[in-house]
């Protein structure tokens, strides 16, 4: 029996809690989460998410749906939801493999080459969600990239007024209220909270309106417990970010890919052992892959 060839994985420094008119509010509540809950009454907040390709080099990181709501008060307002075309086969990606289309049935080639294609489907977005709009996700790193990489390789005009992230707001909670979940992934805080996702997680359209219920049911917990309170201290925490994300940039991507090398070397070897085809074009692409992905803890 081959013996089994360990992937390397990489983890992206989660993004600061608030960014942008965010982080202003959350400076302006002053350590409360009720006052802050009231700076937010009558804005319009966006809750997105994407799905790709996969975050592996080799399954390049391409986004080919993107779900969203519009909610005010607390009540959705509005949805979005599109699939388009990611540019690239995901046959051998984890999309390929996990990916569901519009009708729930597994996603295809041949089903996503006949979606729009991505510059369509961000500038459709970006007409529905405004020029400034303010943009929250679970594991903002992760979306926030995605979104700017396809508005910037679209030639797509949108500037997000701020980003608000409920991944990093479960973690900061996480220290202080023994009733929250370890894990901060999106289905185990639905499930927590009693809204459980079931089937529906890792699909755009059911994540970011999960989110939305989510950012809701946190802030309620944080303000009757008064949980989460370092998330306030918005210049600490973004300065740890920068020094995490520097540390990322120049250490832990180079080490990543070298191993990625390795691997995708090492695996080449084994299949070929094996008897299975090797592609060495695609072996030579998948080597030391150009570092456009971005990968992140699961959201």
């Amino acid at each position: 029996k081959p013996e089994k060839i360990s992937k390397p994985r990489l983890f992206r420094p989660a993004d600061p809690v608030a960014q942008g008119m965010f982080a202003q509010l959350m400076r302006e509540a002053g350590g409360n989460w009720n006052k802050f809950r009231e700076l937010l009454k009558g804005k319009e907040l966006i809750f997105f998410d994407y799905e790709t390709t996969g975050v592996d080099p080799s399954d390049g990181n391409m986004p080919y749906q993107i779900g969203a709501v519009k909610v005010v008060d607390g009540k959705v307002v509005d949805r979005f939801n599109v699939f388009f075309n990611p540019g690239r086969s995901i046959n051998g990606t984890y999309a390929g493999e996990n990916g569901k289309d519009a009708d729930g049935n597994p996603l295809t080639d041949e089903w996503l080459n006949g979606q729009i294609d991505a510059a369509a489907a961000h500038q459709q977005f970006a007409d529905w969600a405004g020029q400034n709009p303010l943009l929250i996700a679970h594991n903002t790193g992760f979306d926030r990239e995605v979104l700017e990489r396809m508005l910037t390789n679209h030639g797509v005009e949108m500037n997000p007024a701020g980003y608000f992230d409920t991944m990093v707001l479960a973690r900061f909670m996480n220290k202080d209220d023994s009733k929250m979940p370890k894990q901060a992934n999106l289905g185990a805080l639905a499930e927590h909270f009693g809204f459980p996702m079931g089937d529906g997680w890792h699909k755009a359209d059911v994540d970011s309106e999960t989110t939305a219920k989510l950012f809701d049911a946190l802030l309620a917990r944080a303000a009757e417990g008064d949980f989460g309170k370092a998330a306030f201290d918005i210049d600490k925490n973004q300065e740890q970010f920068d020094k995490d994300f520097a540390e990322f940039q120049d250490k832990k991507l180079p080490e990543f890919l070298r191993k990625w090398d390795e691997y995708m070397a090492a695996k080449a070897v084994q299949d070929a052992a094996a008897g299975k085809e090797v592609n060495v074009d695609e072996l030579v692409n998948n080597l030391n892959p150009a570092p456009t992905v971005n990968p992140a803890d699961v959201n």
